[in-house]
Order: C-alpha cells, then structure tokens, then sequence
C-alpha cells in the first residue's frame, strides 16, 4: 500500500497528485475538476432554499441538464446544503446529478427532471 503525503506548502496545488484528491474527497459526491472537464450547462445562483423552490416551480416544464449554484459554509447566510437541495429537487421532481466544487466558495449541482 502506497503511503501519501500532502504536497510541501511552497508546492501549488496543481501539481498535488491527482490520487490525493481522490482519497480526501472520497466520501462525498463533489467532485474536483479542470474547466475542460466542467460540463457547460444554464447556471442558475440561488442564494436561500426558497429560492431554489421557486425556480424549480417556475421552470417545472423545463428538460434538460441545468447548473444550480449555491454557496459553501463559509457563507452561512446564504449556504444551502447539499442535503437540503437534493430533499427540495425530490419534491419538485428533479433529480441531482454530479456537483464540482467552482471558483471561491462555491459549489455546482447538476440537476435534470427526474
């Protein structure tokens, strides 16, 4: 078994290897990616789990792939959890997909009507 070590801190984070990331986010379904690998979807930013109900009830009849983007923990007022959005997409209909952690403190959601 091959011990990993974290990257020296004078060390960018682009040259950490690959399998590192793998084993830090193993237990969650975000998922670490390059620009090229980012699927080019609508983004839709909500701010507050009403404001992703009201979308989703604005645009019930829409098909396809969207982008929802909410804010991580670092901001509290307006942080929606990642449990608390698939409960809301569940009772609207949709489903979620993959999520990529995005530039600053935000985090992607790819949903689809279910």
């Amino acid at each position: 078994m091959r011990t990993l070590l974290p990257p020296a801190i004078h060390e960018p984070m682009a040259t950490m290897p690959v399998d590192l990331f793998a084993l830090v986010f193993s237990r969650t379904n975000v998922q670490r990616c390059d620009e090229m690998d980012m699927p080019k979807l609508k983004r839709v930013r909500v701010a507050s789990a009403q404001g992703l109900s009201v979308w989703l009830e604005k645009n019930s009849g829409r098909a396809g792939q969207v982008m929802i983007v909410t804010c991580d923990r670092s901001s509290p007022t307006k942080h929606v959890s990642r449990a608390s959005v698939r409960s809301i997409l569940a009772q609207h209909g949709w489903k979620s997909e993959k999520s990529y952690t995005l530039n600053g403190n935000l985090l992607g959601h790819v949903i689809s009507p279910a």
